[in-house]
């Protein structure tokens, strides 16, 4: 895909511009939000961040555009976005996840989209941080398996638990299971 819209670039797993809206509003003439202006005031603890107060606008807006011609094209971009380094993104794009799978009839495109596997990345980054880096991205980690699990226990979740089984065997595992 390609183009911008919502400050996203279709293409890039990243935020481009800055936000507006009310979430634009809150932090300042267009400013985009700062990570501590998300926390419930805790600026040192990721474990506070309470999901309504987190600015999932600019994904909203995406999935609004025109460049979203379909369901697969409306799950690919969240999923995406679990491909960043960056623990906010990650954040952002896990609650996004978590809502998108609420809706019982997106469970199984974000399956197929490499939602669950997308996940399952993002626990296996975070089991491999250092203590106290995984303290500070604990909410990422946390939101992201309650992605997985709402994932798995939807209705039409039975592929993606399938899915999951298959995103957590370690590589060397299955490598070792097809050569017996």
């Amino acid at each position: 895909s390609g183009g911008t819209c919502g400050g996203y670039d279709a293409g890039l797993a990243a935020p481009r511009g800055s936000c507006s809206g009310a979430g634009a509003a809150a932090g300042g003439g267009g400013a985009r939000r700062s990570s501590v202006d998300v926390l419930d005031g805790a600026s040192s603890s990721r474990s506070s961040v309470l999901p309504e107060r987190l600015d999932l606008e600019p994904v909203y807006r995406w999935l609004a555009c025109d460049a979203v011609t379909d369901v697969a094209d409306a799950v690919r971009m969240p999923v995406k976005l679990l491909e960043s380094e960056d623990q906010d993104v990650l954040l952002f794009a896990s609650l996004a996840l978590h809502q998108l799978a609420g809706v019982p009839e997106l469970v199984e495109p974000l399956g197929r989209a490499g939602a669950v596997a997308a996940l399952v990345a993002v626990v296996r980054r975070w089991v491999d941080m250092g203590s106290a880096e995984q303290g500070m991205h604990k909410a990422t980690a946390e939101w992201t398996l309650a992605t997985l699990s709402r994932l798995m226990t939807m209705p039409h979740g039975a592929e993606n638990l399938k899915r999951f089984s298959e995103a957590w065997k370690p590589a060397g595992k299955e490598e070792a299971a097809r050569e017996h």
